[in-house]
């Protein structure tokens, strides 16, 4: 398809205008009248006034004096194969002419694209950490509409993850009959079954790219639903799940996207302690009272967990944790991740002295 967008105003108007028999249908002149008013180009057709000599069509120099005068190192030569290329009119071709509607072609064409095709594939080292990338994600990413009324639906992740999205967002809540759901919690969004999103994203994780997935999970669950949540990630994701450090890496550095091609990482919080750092968030895993600062005189509450061990044991590279200092920070594994909001990153920054 041609893919062009128009209002519906606009094409019933070019269509009357081509429907020289007034019949309400198009036969094959008229269609091909059609298609070249449709993809009809103003500012093409100015330039190709510019440089015909006649003002109807390009001679091979008409052609050459052209792409001379756009940095190209043309010729005669250069400009009769291009004729050959893109002038579809037998008679023009032969004589060798480019018409408008060859120009139209040939300008339109990928020799003339702005966007560097050797940028069409992933061209970038792609064997350093995985926190040197920026990486491409979506944020709400189940949500069709708005976030107070909108369908909650497994499209969205089909849509991310055929345009390349690498990080997808999976907020996660309890269901009926024991089965958790994915909304916007706390609004009139719908919702899916977290099952059905997981059998998606299974479809489709790699069709646009063969890095690894990130599925950020925002997990108001109860420990029973999230021990569910462990057991569809297992059985569905399968050996695409990353469950544990890829043999032969350093498990406390972070591995490359070429290490772990082809795999599913799962972000979120995890019951650990490394080297005096708690891996486990205080906002949803443990009781608030872990994050809030107490007198010396009050007595230290143990935590209350409420993370599965299961879903817990299979977060691995990408463990959520609430930031206090970029000195704690520094202290903490390598897998320990943080989540800001850009005012909130800039507060940070500023009361540190890097800015």
């Amino acid at each position: 398809m041609i893919n062009i967008d128009l209002s519906d105003q606009y094409a019933r108007t070019l269509f009357q205008k081509c429907d020289k028999s007034a019949d309400g249908r198009l036969d094959h002149e008229e269609i091909e009248v059609f298609c070249r008013e449709l993809l009809r180009r103003p500012e093409l057709d100015a330039v190709f006034i510019r440089y015909s000599a006649n003002g109807c069509v390009l001679s091979t120099v008409d052609l050459r004096d052209f792409l001379k005068d756009q940095g190209e190192d043309a010729s005669v030569t250069h400009a009769q194969s291009l004729i050959l290329t893109y002038e579809l009119n037998a008679w023009a071709q032969k004589n060798q002419f480019m018409t408008p509607n060859g120009f139209t072609m040939y300008m339109l064409s990928k020799e003339n694209c702005v966007f560097d095709p050797e940028h069409a594939r992933v061209y970038q080292d792609m064997s350093r950490p995985l926190a040197h990338y920026f990486i491409s994600s979506s944020h709400n990413t189940y949500l069709t509409k708005d976030q107070l009324t909108g369908d909650s639906s497994t499209e969205p992740y089909i849509r991310a993850l055929k345009h390349g999205c690498r990080c997808v967002e999976l907020d996660c809540w309890d269901g009926d009959k024991g089965e958790p759901v994915i909304y916007h919690g706390h609004t009139l969004t719908s919702k899916v079954p977290f099952v059905e999103v997981i059998q998606t994203i299974n479809d489709y994780a790699f069709k646009a790219s063969p890095y690894p997935l990130i599925l950020s999970l925002e997990n108001h669950c109860s420990v029973e639903q999230q021990t569910v949540m462990a057991r569809h990630l297992r059985t569905i994701l399968g050996d695409k799940l990353l469950t544990k450090p890829p043999d032969g890496l350093d498990p406390h550095k972070l591995p490359s996207p070429e290490d772990l091609k082809g795999k599913i990482l799962v972000k979120g919080k995890k019951e650990q302690v490394v080297g005096g750092c708690s891996s486990s968030s205080s906002d949803l895993s443990c009781s608030d009272e872990e994050a809030k600062p107490s007198s010396k005189k009050e007595e230290k509450k143990p935590a209350v967990c409420k993370l599965s061990p299961e879903l817990s044991d299979l977060v691995v590279y990408t463990c959520s944790v609430p930031f206090r200092s970029f000195e704690q920070a520094a202290r903490c594994p390598a897998t320990d991740m943080s989540s800001f909001s850009e005012s909130e990153a800039l507060r940070h920054a500023k009361d540190s002295g890097i800015m």
